[in-house]
């Protein structure tokens, strides 16, 4: 256990402007009760982002419980990494939840990304993982440029590879716009760029239940 309720919530590793640059073996072991609940962090996640030369893997969360209320961003949850420009490589979620709460939106556009694997990924693979937990995000329901784009595995998926993964937990998203699956909820290729560069989701399925 690294964290609780009591003992205080968990400072992301990694930022979007300084993402974690290295590689993190669990050598299959497991970290229990991660607890995060912030409205300061708008990557929040185990590690808050992983860089094009990052790695995770081989490590399971049991029963994390991550809690985003960040305003007017483009916030972005997950129990394992926030935005992931790497690898992620056989790891899982056994158990737990992810909520995240994104009720003003001050910007012109705004979204909120919640995922169990990882919320975005960009550039980035996700290979041979799972997630039990339960997902469940809103944007500003009555704002129509704000989004939800929420999944088991990956929220929003930009030129990603994600292969060998499966969903079992329960998906619920609410918003103006809500984009929504148990693999992914939002797949995106990036314009200019050739038929190799769309997202590739190979192998995967869902039992979670989706809504």
């Amino acid at each position: 256990t690294v964290c609780s309720e009591a003992l205080g919530t968990w400072i992301p590793i990694g930022s979007e402007e300084l993402p974690f640059n290295g590689t993190f073996d669990g050598n299959y072991h497991t970290i229990s009760n991660l607890y995060m609940s912030s409205n300061k962090y708008i990557d929040l996640a185990f590690l808050g982002a992983l860089s094009s030369k990052g790695i995770i893997q081989n490590l399971i969360f049991e029963q994390a419980y991550i809690y985003n209320n960040m305003e007017d961003a483009w916030s972005k949850t997950a129990i394992i990494v926030g935005v992931n420009c790497g690898k992620i490589i056989n790891c899982g979620t056994n158990g737990g939840k992810v909520v995240n709460y994104q009720q003003k939106v001050a910007t012109s556009s705004s979204a909120a990304i919640i995922a169990g694997i990882a919320a975005r990924t960009k550039d980035g693979s996700i290979y041979n993982s799972y997630n039990t937990a339960d997902i469940f995000g809103t944007c500003n329901t009555s704002d129509r440029d704000c989004s939800t784009r929420i999944s088991g595995i990956c929220g929003y998926a930009q030129n990603a590879d994600i292969e060998n993964c499966y969903n079992t937990g329960s998906v619920t998203g609410n918003g103006y716009y809500v984009y929504i699956g148990g693999i992914v909820g939002y797949a995106y290729k990036a314009s200019g760029g050739d038929f190799a560069n769309s997202p590739v989701i190979k192998n995967c399925y869902n039992l979670g239940s989706v809504s």
